[in-house]
């Protein structure tokens, strides 16, 4: 199983940012947030299934971006592509809100954490039964050639 770097980066990073977005939209907006259920008690809320959908969205995205650029024959491999998207998108979020419950005197780990990593990692999972296998589509990018190549001499970073 081969990972590709440079598009599960870029995906933990929409996956970021689409999560901030949506958690704002959802906190800025009490009658969203009550229909979402979002402050009601029970386990299984909305926001949920609303999470479910950014990701599986986020790892769609993903796989079309590794189908053109590289390929992949198994759905196999772009599920394990997407389950490195997932785990990153966690990793991230939970750092930050860790971080955060930590300056603002807060920091509370708990079930929500476990919950977020399975729900965002099944959702980056999903993605794969929507994206089909097939061969490196786009055409080839000078600039993008340059950078591997570059890389892989050692040239930056």
């Amino acid at each position: 199983m081969r990972l590709f770097p440079r598009e599960i980066i870029i995906g933990t990073a929409l996956g970021v940012v689409t999560s901030i977005i949506v958690s704002a939209a959802v906190l800025s907006s009490p009658s969203l947030a009550d229909r979402l259920g979002v402050l009601s008690t029970g386990w299984v809320n909305g926001m949920l299934v609303v999470e479910l959908v950014r990701m599986c969205l986020v790892g769609a995205l993903v796989l079309v971006m590794i189908r053109q650029r590289h390929g992949f024959d198994r759905r196999g491999l772009g599920a394990v592509n997407a389950i490195a998207v997932g785990v990153g998108t966690w990793l991230v979020l939970t750092v930050i809100t860790v971080g955060a419950g930590l300056v603002t005197g807060g920091a509370e780990l708990g079930w929500g954490l476990v919950t977020n990593l399975g729900i965002w990692t099944a959702g980056a999972v999903l993605s794969a039964i929507f994206v089909s296998p097939g061969g490196p589509s786009r055409e080839r990018n000078q600039y993008l050639e340059r950078l591997d190549r570059e890389r892989a001499q050692g040239s930056w970073g």
